[in-house]
């Protein structure tokens, strides 16, 4: 069989190009939101969701990208810190002087800590007009009893670059990080808001080239184990989709 548990104890698959035979192992999830293995696809998939919404805004006079960093207290509960961090971020935007200044934005969370003392950030890209720190910090304490916050204008590339970051940076141990994932499997780690949540992000697929040939077609050489096996595909199956590109 062509999907093996390699060494790093990941699942993988090999692709075979079809136009020179040039092969390679592309890795299978394992189910750890925050693996380093498995996290590359994520990180490019949410890189292209920000450069695709940030190419479609056009900041009106007196607006700017700015980068938004918000934190609460440590907290044993990694749910629980997740939920209050979302619920006040809520809070905060339906906040008079949020309404006033900020159009809209998109926010990822980074976890970092420990089972038993977690501290989870998030990070925002606002489409905004000047923020006074002192009454940003004032309001935010207010609604969250929070103990940070960080704001500052920014070209908005860099901006994606940090929360594609922040968004898949694992300084986690082993342990951490499959107890992170586990507590963090239903919830949403990347999110729009504002007038950026109505935008629409169609991203085509972009198929990764052959480097001995750049042909972009190729077939997966566990489905030619069957065929060598018993003759034929059990069953008509959809057209296989091209794999993405390893890091």
């Amino acid at each position: 069989m062509h999907s093996a548990l390699d060494a790093d104890r990941h699942f993988y698959r090999t692709f075979a190009c079809t136009a020179c035979g040039y092969t390679f192992k592309a890795p299978l999830s394992c189910s750890d939101r925050f693996c380093p293995v498995c996290s590359s696809p994520r990180r490019r998939r949410t890189a292209a969701k920000l450069r695709a919404l940030v190419t479609q805004i056009h900041p009106p006079f007196a607006h700017s990208f700015k980068h938004l960093t918000l934190t609460i207290r440590n907290h044993p509960d990694l749910p629980w810190m997740h939920r209050t961090l979302l619920q006040s971020f809520r809070r905060l935007r339906s906040h008079l002087l949020w309404q006033r200044t900020v159009r809209g934005g998109a926010f990822v969370f980074e976890t970092t800590g420990q089972p038993g003392n977690w501290h989870l950030h998030l990070h925002a890209i606002l489409e905004a007009r000047y923020i006074p720190w002192s009454l940003l910090h004032d309001r935010w304490q207010k609604v969250s009893a929070g103990r940070g916050v960080y704001i500052t204008t920014a070209p908005p590339k860099r901006i994606c670059w940090y929360l594609t970051k922040y968004l898949t940076k694992n300084q986690l141990s082993a342990e951490a990080s499959r107890s992170a994932s586990k507590d963090l499997a239903s919830t949403r780690l990347f999110t729009t808001f504002g007038t950026w949540h109505n935008i629409s992000i169609k991203l085509p697929h972009i198929g990764y080239p052959c480097p001995k040939c750049n042909d972009s077609t190729w077939f997966p050489l566990d489905l030619l184990d069957i065929i060598n096996r018993i003759g034929y595909l059990p069953r008509k199956r959809k057209k296989e989709r091209a794999p993405s590109c390893p890091d």
